[in-house]
């Protein structure tokens, strides 16, 4: 089980509090390249194990928004989905999934899964901010 912290040390607004994404993807240029972009906004917290980030959900550290990748880590993106949605202390926790898979079939999959939405990689950095920043409100 691998997790990586990244601490990103600019305050969201005029609060001293950050709003936390959990970056769930095996790929540590990708994570490196949302954490870069989000730095002004969020911390952003990587991991590899959507079980662990299950388990902390279940027990409280709810972050404020999810990106996971579509397949590997040992769960699906729909798995995650409905192990989430049947949580009704995570059932609203906006999911953003991002995969190489273009395929409206495969997006069309996703969002009747529980996603909120879908971002197609390569990706641009900035359309997935605003995407995530649409997700938290």
């Amino acid at each position: 089980m691998k997790l990586r912290i990244l601490y990103l040390h600019i305050y969201n607004g005029t609060t001293m509090e950050r709003k936390k994404v959990v970056v769930l993807e095996d790929n540590e240029y990708i994570v490196r390249v949302i954490a870069a972009n989000f730095s002004d906004d969020y911390d952003c917290m990587w991991s590899t194990d959507p079980r662990k980030v299950i388990g902390d959900i279940k027990c409280g550290r709810r972050p404020d928004a999810v990106i996971i990748s579509l397949n590997k880590m040992g769960m699906t993106a729909p798995e995650f989905l409905a192990a989430v949605r049947s949580d009704c202390g995570s059932r609203h926790l906006p999911v953003i999934v991002i995969s190489s898979e273009k395929t409206s079939a495969v997006r069309v999959k996703m969002l009747k899964a529980g996603a909120d939405d879908f971002v197609v990689k390569p990706f641009n950095p900035e359309e997935l901010f605003l995407r995530v920043a649409r997700c938290i409100g």
